[in-house]
């Protein structure tokens, strides 16, 4: 494979795709060592080195002007006897242990860093490129990423498993973060929080490869997994027969007659972030996960200082501005009937800033306090966020009971919402973080809990088939809520399709949706920290959308969003004739900036839009919200619309402009039911078509499962060409 651009770049990448388990012993890695290092037993004596090379070869050149990068493995008969993994990007060669004054330790930590380096590197020098060729130079380095992956993972894992215990992997990776292009609290931080969790995790599952690692934790960049294991299938799991297409869809939609008659208004309240350390003042840029703490910034760089309601930059929700925002809702909205609390209470902790069980718990117990203060008798639907744990992200198995145990965070919730949950729900949330409310006859609530699809919750090593059994119980609620002619809602945090959230299970949810499309009539999710929406379309049938989910807005300005909330108008207040259908939402903000400007005067609170009228709809049925997203895919001044609501009206450098591609992201991300396929509909083009979106996106398929070849086919199989990467992924870094 040869990739080039223009004459001021060009990157070759060549490899073969099965590279894999290049070093059997990881201590051949680290090159001729004494035992001793660091003061501890960290390894053996080197043996003789075996062939442990087999590929047709590997070559990365990046040139930018007159900066030459390049990584290679020197190869002989196809072999190499002994592997040496250099990337020359600028520091010195490494260096040989028998002449080398360095000491050990040093010598080992140099051989090393050049992966390290390759692997996280400082993207900075390409800035000066279109998006087109950082298109080409990300997807190329993924490849690298990938197989660089595999290549240390197969070092780590082989030395962790013979290793007695984690002292030593943990220290060398200390001394590794000086050599990182990261900030090194950030990185002492990561190994501390995460580092004997990864490692217990490699110690107890003997099976678990680098492969299956890899695809799974960086699905993000497009790796990959060729573990033939990793398939599964609720639905057949549990009886139902394979789909043939013509999902049920809901009739009602723009039918019922309610001019006049009352309806039932909900509140989307999510991603607060609460942060009661924030101070005005403070830096509002920095290199650690969140921002605007610490000591005020000096008069001469005033521009860093953080606002006194908040910071589009790296910062979370000042106490204040949170109390001022209950106060304006429950003051503006006294009809509210109920609200969806879609997660994320904590800030962005827990790295660079050390945070604990404790103070994740006292922000849940501070949050839940005031919004019962300012809404006593307003039953509120409460999820579980990814940071409302600690470590960040992490749920473990039922079957973990040792300290690494997350099932405190079900108790602390369960505590601290004990007004909210009544005993009955209490089982299943205790259990996973996910239950069921009947609301009335008419309505059940189903809550889940897919933080756990998050390729970040390193746990799915663990238990990655339908962790919590999760996805069985929400198809046994959902046949119960079909046999009893019951409207469903579903809340969950994490939007299904999120590039993080582990493909095999989205697609899974994707198909459980299709199978009940017909009484789930709405999905909240959130996490984005965007006002965002999505499509289902029917798995064979692909030009007919099925079902929609609704991704409600920040209160945390985190990051580039003004704060804000959603309102939602269900058709719910008519007894036995409701259909809870959402007939409408509007997104309230306020303009950050400027009430920056006035501390001493609250925010003034604003309707951005209605949907509707926003959209030029008559209705919120999928169908209706489909023609909008064709729309937007040829008329740029339908998409600005979209996309000024996107970021809640927050005027920064990145809501301001949306390149074709940067369109194509986002209208991709509408109607991708998991991140695979928005990788495909990525790569897709439209020939000789003005139309963003690709028409393939819309063909018909021609099996009963939600993609081809499911299950049986890996990624590798059914996502040809270059992967997405880098810009072009929708990361928010939440």
């Amino acid at each position: 494979m040869q990739l080039e651009s223009n004459s001021k770049y060009f990157l070759i990448a060549q490899a073969n795709r099965n590279l894999l388990d290049l070093f059997r012993n990881p201590l051949d890695f680290l090159g001729d060592i004494n035992p001793n290092i660091f003061g501890r037993n960290f390894g053996r004596q080197p043996q003789t080195p075996k062939p442990l090379l087999s590929v047709d070869n590997l070559e990365l050149r990046v040139r930018v002007n007159n900066v030459s990068l390049t990584s290679t493995f020197d190869l002989k008969d196809n072999q190499i006897s002994k592997p040496r993994f250099e990337f020359d990007w600028g520091f010195p060669q490494r260096p040989n242990p028998s002449k080398s004054r360095e000491s050990p330790g040093t010598v080992v930590i140099q051989n090393i860093s050049r992966l390290l380096q390759f692997i996280f590197p400082d993207l900075n020098i390409f800035s000066p490129f279109q998006q087109v060729v950082q298109r080409t130079e990300e997807s190329a380095r993924s490849i690298a990423i990938c197989q660089a992956c595999n290549i240390g993972l197969s070092a780590v894992v082989d030395y962790i498993r013979y290793a007695k215990t984690p002292s030593n992997i943990l220290e060398f990776a200390r001394r590794a973060c000086p050599l990182l292009p990261m900030v090194q609290d950030t990185c002492y931080g990561a190994i501390r929080e995460y580092g004997e969790v990864l490692i217990h995790i490699i110690q107890i599952r003997p099976n678990l490869t680098p492969d299956r690692m890899c695809g799974m934790f960086l699905q993000f960049y497009g790796c990959e997994t060729s573990d033939p294991n990793i398939f599964w299938d609720v639905l057949s799991e549990m009886g139902y027969s394979q789909y043939q297409g013509g999902a049920n869809v809901s009739s009602t939609y723009g039918t019922a007659q309610l001019d006049g008659k009352p309806t039932l208004k909900i509140l989307q309240l999510t991603d607060i972030h609460l942060d009661p350390l924030y101070r005005p003042g403070s830096r509002a840029e920095c290199r650690k996960e969140v921002c605007c703490r610490g000591e005020d910034v000096p008069e001469e760089e005033r521009e860093f200082r953080a606002g006194y309601y908040g910071d589009y930059r790296f910062c979370d929700l000042p106490f204040h501005t949170f109390e001022i925002a209950l106060a304006h809702i429950a003051k503006t909205h006294p009809d509210i009937s109920m609200i969806y609390m879609t997660g994320d209470l904590a800030p962005h902790t827990g790295i660079a800033w050390k945070s604990s069980k404790e103070e994740i718990e006292e922000i849940i117990s501070t949050c839940s306090v005031m919004i019962r203060k300012y809404f006593p008798d307003t039953p509120v639907i409460p999820v579980i966020g990814n940071h409302d744990t600690h470590p960040g992200n992490l749920f473990t198995p039922r079957s973990v009971k040792n300290k690494f145990s997350t099932r405190w965070v079900y108790e602390v919730t369960a505590k601290a919402w004990a007004q909210w949950l009544s005993p009955e729900f209490l089982e299943t949330f205790l259990y996973g973080g996910f239950y069921s409310r009947i609301l009335n006859p008419q309505l059940r609530i189903i809550v889940i809990n897919n933080n756990v699809c998050s390729a970040t919750n390193f746990w799915q090593a663990i238990e990655d088939r339908d962790p919590y059994g999760q996805l069985h119980w929400l198809v046994s609620q959902l046949q119960e809520a079909e046999n009893l002619n019951q409207n469903v809602h579903i809340l969950g945090h994490i939007p299904p399709n999120f590039e993080t959230c582990w493909y095999i299970w989205s697609e899974n949810y994707y198909n459980i949706i299709a199978r009940f499309s017909h009484i789930v009539k709405a999905q909240f999710f959130a996490h984005t920290h965007h006002d965002d929406f999505g499509l289902y379309y029917d798995p064979i049938e692909k030009n007919r959308p099925i079902n929609s989910y609704f991704v409600g807005a920040s209160l945390t300005p985190y990051v580039n969003v003004n704060p804000g909330y959603k309102i939602y108008t269900v058709d719910g207040a008519r007894g036995p004739d409701s259909t809870y259908e959402i007939l409408d939402h509007e997104t309230w903000v306020f303009n950050l900036t400027r009430a920056n400007l006035t501390p001493g005067i609250p925010p003034k609170w604003f309707r951005l839009y209605k949907a509707k009228k926003l959209y030029g709809l008559e209705n919120l049925s999928p169908s209706q919200l489909h023609s909008f997203v064709v729309r937007m895919s040829s008329n740029e001044t339908a998409f600005k619309e979209f996309y000024r609501s996107f970021y809640k009206a927050a005027v920064t450098k990145k809501s301001q402009s949306c390149d074709p591609m940067c369109r194509k992201s986002r209208l991709c991300n509408i109607v991708s039911p998991t991140f695979k396929e928005y990788g495909r509909c990525m790569l897709l083009e439209n020939p000789n078509s003005k139309d963003i979106l690709p028409n393939a996106m819309f063909s018909s398929r021609s099996n009963g499962r939600a993609f081809p070849g499911f299950p049986g086919q890996t990624l590798r199989d059914t996502w040809p060409g270059l992967r997405v990467v880098g810009p072009l992924v929708k990361s928010y870094g939440y």
